[in-house]
């Protein structure tokens, strides 16, 4: 989740090594990670775990998005000419 904006404004910056970033900005507010209780690493640790499904769904919707599109288009052509409706 390394240097991607969050929602509420939360904003992880990658400058070290490790699974964690260096940094941590919320609310225009930057904090040192090493400087952070465990308790607050470990919401950071879920923050990135949340992101990263958020981001995994988003692909799996787009392939979704995708294929809805390719059944349209193949159901189009396979449908005969409309009648036209009566009011």
């Amino acid at each position: 989740m390394l240097g991607n904006k969050v929602d509420y404004g939360v904003h992880l910056t990658k400058g070290g090594q490790g699974p964690m970033s260096d940094t941590i900005k919320i609310d225009d507010k930057t904090y040192n990670i090493a400087d952070l209780s465990d308790e607050a690493k470990t919401q950071i640790n879920n923050l990135q775990m949340v992101d990263q499904q958020i981001r995994r769904l988003q692909q799996e919707a787009a392939v979704a998005q995708t294929a809805r599109m390719a059944y349209v288009a193949s159901l189009q052509t396979l449908l005969p000419e409309a009648v036209a409706e009566s009011s």
